[in-house]
Order: C-alpha cells, then sequence, then structure tokens
C-alpha cells in the first residue's frame, strides 16, 4: 500500500478513531478489521496489474486474485476462508 491517504481511510473504514493529539483509539476486533481492508485493497491492486498489463490472461489473473478471501484471526493468525 502506497498511497499515504489510504491507510487512514482504511483505519476509519475500520472503526478506528483519532483524537486530538493523533492518537488512534482501537479495539482488537477493529485491527482485525483494518488487517482484512488491507489485505482486501492491495489484492485489488494485483488484479488491477494484471488487467492492465496481461493481454492474454489477465482478466482470468484478475479474477482468481479477486476469488482469494484471508481473514485475520485472534488465536490462529491469517486463514484463508
Amino acid at each position: 500500500m502506497s498511497d499515504s491517504d489510504e491507510i487512514p481511510k482504511l483505519a476509519r473504514a475500520a472503526g478506528m478513531s483519532l483524537d486530538q493529539k493523533y492518537h488512534w483509539y482501537v479495539s482488537a476486533q477493529m485491527l482485525k478489521d483494518f488487517a482484512n481492508l488491507v489485505a482486501k485493497a492491495e489484492r485489488e491492486r494485483c488484479a488491477q496489474v494484471c488487467e492492465d498489463h496481461f493481454s492474454s490472461d489477465g482478466d482470468w489473473c484478475a479474477k482468481q486474485i479477486r476469488a482469494q478471501t484471508w481473514h485475520v484471526h485472534a488465536k490462529s493468525g491469517h486463514e484463508k476462508a
């Protein structure tokens, strides 16, 4: 993720909030939601690269990437859904 504006946007989408001193307030669930949103955004960027740069199999490649779903779980880390 390279866009510095995208990280705070995803954090807010996960329910995180920022106080006047720029301290983030988060819960464990918010962190999990944030991690999942970041992973989804990263998959979308990869899928877009496939569509933009691979003419023969680009659509197939992008579809496969978008079909992957990884979720962060509290006890076991990353697991494929």
